[in-house]
């Protein structure tokens, strides 16, 4: 047989049947680096579904890791991809799914997936001091009124962080911790043929400027590098910003856009109250996960939602949350992230 017919056979019945994929984990603790023994991996080779609406049989492997903080999974894909997660592991938080993604099968190795010495480095947060806190979704209709009635642009919306409501006339919020702004900039209309005839797309953008009010209040933006649950456990002394400001608009012909991360998280202080020194006597310390979003309905109503932490203790910079106690007593549909 030739070569060339050879190779093509090969070729193609790889194609078809899983190769052997391998990779390690290295699992360090965040704050030491030193390497953690006897963490669980969760790991999976994914492969193809084998027809419309039935979902692909995934290997799924787990694997503990030894003295040096290694683990090394294997099982068989074919789709070239994998990945792992570590969950319930006592004495630490779990770390979110990690994809693998392999670059080729090797024509040699009976198609087993290259590289084949691929190591991924999972940094573990340890539990130290989980706390009761006041965790709650926070969602503010900027573009109504609690009546419904078109909410004026440029019109100031506060919104209590204990009370967990936004000020009168729209809400029963009693104390101004941040303010809402919402602008609209409009730019341009252009028609557009459609099949049932012409259609015009209108061009915008919304702007939401968000302050802290009160001196020496703010937040400081983070970037959690590490694909843990705990994104935040203590806060910053120093480094608050007044405000932010968050956009999202239609800006071309099929092009939404806006600044809105999910990683991003913030720390923030509020209600500071400072000595005749302008040192700080009290103030009560919290963190936002997945950054402040905003979100369009289709009778251009906007509305700013975020996920906020907040310690009632004043002065207590630790917002590792406990999961066990929330002290908002209304609050539902909370993810149970510390």
């Amino acid at each position: 047989m030739k070569p060339f017919v050879l190779t093509t056979i090969i070729f193609m019945t790889l194609s078809v049947f899983a190769g052997r994929a391998s990779f390690s984990v290295l699992v360090l603790d965040s704050e030491t680096d030193q390497p953690i023994k006897g963490i669980k991996i969760e790991g999976s080779f994914l492969n193809y579904s084998k027809s419309w609406g039935v979902a692909a049989k995934d290997n799924d492997v787990d694997a503990y890791t030894d003295a040096n903080g290694m683990a090394r999974l294997s099982g068989n894909t074919e789709s070239g991809k994998g990945g792992f997660r570590i969950y319930d592991n006592e004495g630490y938080y779990n770390a979110e799914w990690r994809e693998i993604r392999f670059a080729e099968q090797s024509l040699l190795r009976l198609g087993a997936w290259l590289p084949s010495g691929i190591v991924s480095t999972a940094r573990l947060d340890r539990v130290v001091n989980p706390v009761p806190l006041i965790v709650r979704h926070a969602e503010i209709p900027l573009g109504k009124t609690s009546e419904g009635r078109p909410l004026p642009t440029q019109t100031p919306i506060s919104y209590d962080l204990f009370g967990g409501d936004w000020l009168p006339p729209y809400g029963n919020g009693e104390f101004p911790d941040i303010k809402f702004t919402i602008s609209r900039t409009d730019l341009g209309i252009e028609p557009c043929k459609v099949p049932g005839g012409i259609m015009t797309n209108e061009y915008y953008r919304y702007d939401v400027d968000i302050k802290f009010l009160g001196d020496g209040n703010g937040l400081i933006e983070t970037m959690p590098a590490n694909k843990s649950q705990l994104k935040i456990r203590n806060v910053p002394v120093e480094g608050y910003q007044s405000g932010r400001m968050c956009w999202r608009g239609y800006l071309a012909k099929g092009v939404h856009k806006d600044n809105y991360d999910r990683d991003r998280c913030y720390a923030f202080r509020i209600r500071t109250e400072l000595d005749d020194e302008g040192n700080i006597k009290n103030a009560h310390y919290g963190k936002i996960y997945g950054d402040f979003r905003i979100c369009e309905s289709r009778e251009k109503v906007v509305d700013i939602d975020f996920l906020y932490y907040l310690n009632p203790t004043p002065n207590d910079r630790n917002l590792e949350w406990d999961r066990k106690h929330n002290l908002c007593p209304a609050a539902r549909d909370i993810d149970l992230l510390p």
